[in-house]
């Protein structure tokens, strides 16, 4: 070997041993421990990408009492080795309070029932926690397989539940106060834009019963005892004798209020002490944008407290 070949290993091995005398003193223990916090620690943004994020894809409202959510996603689990979404290991849906403003406002979000397998892509909740009115945010996260603890998630676009939350009863005739009939108005307001009775402000049957009931229908009631209406009915109050309102017509399409004038009543009513209560029911009615009227007697709660003295 000539005399500059063996100056420059030497120099070579020199160099080796330096790095190497670095890395056992700790001289650049910083630097290796950033690294290591890059690929070990769940917070990091490193750590933020490892595995897949579920991808939402719709919401929607139904179920027997339609205060139910049903949420699609498309998971990030992929089955080949060596994959990313080979290591998510499951997924959790979460929920949060969004509020009842004009728009969402989502707050701490918790779990919403148990975790989830690895590629289920559709689920639906109950949001109980929450009331009625306000605004549901979910998102779904993907969990990553033990013993990692790296997390992923995304967000759905938050929905509401079509609620009723006011009523008012309104004397439109001049009559003596607590007598109903033909002019007097019921009024119920919602949490968002209603949608059209008929082709918009179409009429509807009130029919007010003894039971006592003032039953609401875009469709002609049966009995008192056995037909809720196809919108709902009011109860609370007691009723002297049955009456039916047939034409009623209707008022508020596209607003957050649902304004019933009573017509061509047969006779009119006595409406006694007692607290008025508005329930939902049937699909007479839904939101503009076709979100069916909320109509849960248990929580999510969507009957509505009259909130006025006013008895026509």
């Amino acid at each position: 070997m000539s005399r500059k070949a063996r100056i420059r290993a030497a120099a070579a091995a020199a160099v080796a041993l330096a790095i190497g005398l670095l890395f056992a003193t700790g001289t650049i223990q910083g630097v290796f421990a950033s690294f290591s916090a890059e690929t070990e620690n769940p917070g990091s943004a490193f750590a933020g990408g490892w595995i897949p994020a579920p991808i939402p894809t719709s919401t929607s409202i139904g179920g027997a009492a339609n205060s139910t959510t049903t949420l699609n996603w498309t998971s990030g689990y992929n089955a080949t080795a060596g994959t990313p979404g080979n290591h998510i290991s499951g997924q959790q849906l979460q929920v949060a309070d969004g509020g009842t403003g004009a728009s969402a406002s989502c707050g701490a979000y918790s779990n919403a029932g148990a975790a989830l397998g690895q590629a289920i892509g559709t689920t639906t909740n109950i949001a109980t926690a929450i009331a009625a009115p306000n605004w549901l945010c979910y998102q779904m996260v993907s969990t990553a397989t033990a013993p990692d603890t790296w997390t992923t998630s995304a967000a759905f676009t938050p929905t509401q539940l079509f609620v009723a939350t006011g009523l008012n009863q309104v004397d439109g005739s001049g009559t003596a106060t607590d007598v109903v009939g033909t002019t007097d108005q019921i009024v119920i307001t919602f949490n968002q834009n209603r949608g059209a009775i008929g082709a918009g402000n179409g009429t509807v049957q009130v029919r007010i019963c003894t039971t006592p009931l003032i039953i609401i229908s875009t469709v002609a009631i049966g009995s008192c005892a056995t037909n809720a209406g196809n919108i709902g009915y009011i109860n609370g109050q007691t009723v002297s004798a049955n009456r039916t309102c047939a034409t009623s017509t209707t008022a508020g399409n596209g607003t957050t209020t649902l304004t019933i004038t009573l017509a061509a009543c047969t006779g009119t009513a006595n409406i006694g002490a007692g607290t008025a209560t508005f329930h939902p029911s049937g699909t007479g009615l839904a939101a503009s944008n076709a979100t069916p009227l909320c109509s849960s007697a248990a929580t999510p709660n969507c009957a509505t407290i009259a909130t006025t003295t006013n008895r026509y």
